[in-house]
């Protein structure tokens, strides 16, 4: 299980991981789009910010 964060800016790139303990966390600092994708593969929680555009197409895009 991993929790991937998107839309991370460089201030927040240290805080979130140290934020979460026992369990993976990627940050990414792209948006979760069509090609991020696949960072989000093997994710059980993702985390989008506000104002990510995400759609019902992209979600069934991914396996969990």
């Amino acid at each position: 299980m991993a929790i991937v964060f998107f839309d991370i800016e460089d201030w927040e790139k240290n805080i979130v991981p140290k934020s979460i303990r026992g369990v993976p966390v990627i940050v990414e600092e792209k948006k979760l789009t069509r090609d991020t994708l696949d960072i989000a593969k093997d994710a059980e929680v993702i985390s989008v910010f506000a104002w990510s555009t995400i759609t019902k197409e992209l979600l069934d895009q991914l396996p969990n």
